[in-house]
């Protein structure tokens, strides 16, 4: 990319779940020494079909009764996303103390957007779209990522151990 060359850095619009409208993604001008890209499960590894069996969540268990939707995760896992991640210089892993936690945090990001508690609604809305996102998770937790560096955060967010893999 040369020095002239204007780039639109893409957003993504947690409050609707969606990427951001391309106007209102900023514009960086180039060259870039480094790229940062956020993401959820980024890293993430594949899970062995055997451990996709059990239902991890009643999300799974009421709506994924044949293993679908777990298989297909499984698949993209392995079949698209590892490549990308593998094109990664590096990946940094920001480990929570337990799944727990992490609906409170989401809830807590939520609430900030909104400026303002979640409904009962909202709330029931978020509880399901967390399940979505359950299974890998917990398995990345359990070390299951391909992180060059993990950081150990507490409930209070603080770094408590930053380890090189």
């Amino acid at each position: 990319m040369g020095r002239d060359q204007n780039i639109r850095l893409p957003r993504f619009d947690k409050l609707t779940d969606d990427t951001a409208p391309k106007s209102e993604w900023p514009l960086y001008t180039g060259p870039a020494e480094a790229i940062v890209v956020d993401g959820w499960c980024l890293g993430a590894e594949p899970l062995a079909l055997s451990d996709l069996e059990a239902p991890s969540n009643a999300l799974e268990r009421n709506e994924d009764t044949t293993g679908v939707w777990r298989e297909t995760v499984e698949y993209e896992l392995r079949a698209n996303y590892q490549p990308f991640f593998a094109a990664f210089d590096a990946i940094v892993y920001l480990r929570p103390p337990n799944w727990e936690i992490v609906r409170a945090w989401r809830g807590q990001q939520e609430e900030q957007l909104l400026g303002r508690p979640l409904t009962d609604e909202e709330s029931a809305k978020l509880d399901r779209f967390m399940m979505f996102y359950e299974r890998i998770s917990r398995w990345m937790m359990t070390g299951h990522h391909s992180a060059n560096w993990v950081v150990q955060l507490d409930e209070a967010r603080k770094v408590t151990r930053i380890e090189e893999m």
